[in-house]
């Protein structure tokens, strides 16, 4: 006898057949509040406690390779931080987007324009103080 197939009820009328928490967030089909704590604010907890984990264990693993030198040390730690700031630059767009998108999804009008407003400083956060050094 086969297995049974699972059964999918389309209870929301989504037509997707792609249901990733990543894509499904992308889109704008979280809940604000579901976006804005768990996307941005955990997701920052995240990213930032997995970074400095790595880049302590770069740093680690360069001055136990080479134990006589700072420089290994730094080796690594230059290249955990550079890897961090790629994942936490992909992660910035990521989670920003998400937000601005899912700011539609809640019922007081007010809460759209405060999610939206925070993207926006929380954008200017982010690329100002590149304008401030290349301009140095």
């Amino acid at each position: 006898m086969a297995s049974p197939k699972n059964l999918y009820i389309n209870q929301f009328g989504n037509t997707s057949t792609v249901h990733s928490f990543w894509i499904e967030a992308w889109n704008g089909q979280f809940e604000l509040w579901r976006a804005f704590w768990i996307c941005l604010i955990f997701g920052h907890g995240i990213i930032i406690g997995l970074g400095l984990g790595l880049m302590f264990i770069a740093m680690s693993l360069g001055l136990i390779f080479i134990p006589n030198s700072l420089n290994a040390g730094f080796f690594g730690l230059v290249t955990a931080g550079s890897i961090l700031g790629v994942c936490y630059s992909v992660f910035a767009i990521w989670v920003s987007v998400s937000v601005w998108r899912a700011a539609k999804n809640c019922v007081n009008r007010c809460w759209l324009i405060v999610a939206r407003f925070t993207m926006i400083v929380y954008g200017a956060g982010l690329i100002l103080p590149f304008i401030v050094w290349q301009l140095d």
